[in-house]
């Protein structure tokens, strides 16, 4: 499905993205840092009910969700709001969400040279022996 920003592969058997493709560049990443957060999650209504991610699936999981592309390199207003898509959201390990990506997300050097013109990222979830798959 294709958002403003973004592209994503779901899948309705895990009720969570397969991949998600995001093009970034020096001016996408200049243009996100003045916008403020939406922060808000909520399910993609058009893809059915029984496929779909709820917002109580991470409620006492002990997971909690994480975005696949980062609501911080939205380069506007709806693109950031479509970012909190639960359709854009895997588990993530509560102490990985808050600490060591969350100092990613400001990251991309590469994507500033301007002789590079920026790249394509392809986020894909990483999934640890014992830990969900999907909600």
């Amino acid at each position: 499905m294709c958002f403003n920003e973004f592209a994503v592969l779901y899948s309705g058997e895990t009720k969570a993205p397969i991949y998600v493709f995001q093009r970034l560049n020096a001016a996408v990443l200049s243009d996100a840092q003045n916008l403020p957060c939406a922060n808000w999650f909520y399910p993609k209504a058009h893809i059915t009910f029984a496929e779909r991610s709820q917002l109580n699936d991470v409620k006492y999981s002990g997971w909690s969700r994480g975005h696949m592309a980062p609501a911080g390199d939205m380069s506007t207003l709806e693109g950031n709001a479509q970012s909190f898509s639960l359709a854009n959201v895997v588990p993530k390990d509560s102490c990985h969400n808050s600490g060591a990506w969350s100092k990613n997300r400001t990251g991309h050097p590469e994507v500033r040279t301007p002789s590079l013109g920026g790249c394509l990222c392809d986020y894909r979830p990483a999934v640890r022996q014992g830990s969900p798959n999907h909600w």
